[in-house]
């Protein structure tokens, strides 16, 4: 049962009810002197806030089953209209310890996690987008960090949110026939056809950065390791910007800079 069942504050929606969730943690935050507060994308329901009480004594059933980016079912005690529901149960489902033995796959990690929470719409459905991130968090854990694993998750984030890359098509008029070398426009959202690339103040982009993004566009990790610091740097910054442009927010991400220095 999800919120639109009347759990949350629907037509049917008891005083207070319980909800099973399965959630991502993006973020946890200190409060008082032994609580969190847990940012979380749950399957069904999208991304929530939940005060896990008492979590940070170490005796606590939640200790253990609250780390940020750990895959978790939780129990949680619903009161419609509250901003801020109540954990009571909590089990950890994957802790993702491949993380914490490359700290390059953590950091990349923190940067999917906090694009989402940024970026997301808070308590809207989005079972499509749970998915995205799961997959991404279990690809670092497992294969540790990957430029390309980053892309994807980029790309499958902008597809999902409705802001995807137009890598098929001109954005501008329409037209299949891009040219070659592709010109990129960020204003418009893709790669411009012939005409209107020749009309564009923007150069064409090195192949390798085209294909890069047009195999992330489409959701898959682009082949060509190795890849340069500057390529790295580059595809990632159009994505962003790509990302930015299109969600008309500008949030600071600050896993982005603990990512640049990690990788220094």
């Amino acid at each position: 049962m999800c919120w639109a069942d009347g759990i949350w504050g629907g037509p049917r929606a008891d005083p207070l009810a319980l909800q099973t969730l399965r959630a991502v943690i993006l973020r946890r935050i200190a409060f008082g002197d032994t609580s969190w507060i847990l940012h979380v994308h749950a399957q069904e329901e999208g991304r929530l806030s939940l005060l896990a009480r008492g979590a940070r004594r170490p005796q606590s059933p939640l200790a253990g089953s609250v780390d940020p980016l750990t895959l978790a079912e939780f129990v949680v005690s619903a009161k419609p209209g509250r901003d801020l529901q109540t954990l009571t149960q909590a089990v950890c489902l994957d802790p993702r310890s491949g993380l914490h033995k490359d700290l390059a796959a953590m950091a990349a990690a923190m940067v999917c996690a906090e694009t989402v929470l940024r970026l997301s719409g808070e308590g809207q459905a989005h079972p499509g987008l749970f998915a995205v991130l799961e997959s991404a968090l279990s690809s670092l854990d497992r294969d540790g960090f990957r430029p390309a694993i980053l892309w994807a998750f980029l790309g499958r984030f902008s597809d999902e949110m409705g802001w995807a890359m137009a890598v098929d098509h001109c954005p501008a008029c329409g037209s299949e026939e891009i040219r070659h070398p592709r010109v990129l426009s960020l204003a418009h959202g893709g790669f411009l056809c012939g005409p209107c690339g020749s009309r564009s103040h923007q150069g064409a982009l090195a192949d390798r950065i085209a294909r890069a993004l047009e195999d992330s566009a489409h959701g898959l990790e682009p082949a060509g390791d190795p890849w340069t610091r500057p390529e790295i740097d580059r595809i990632e910054d159009l994505w962003f910007e790509h990302i930015l442009r299109h969600s008309h927010m500008r949030p600071r991400l600050e896993s982005r800079q603990f990512l640049a220095e990690v990788r220094a």
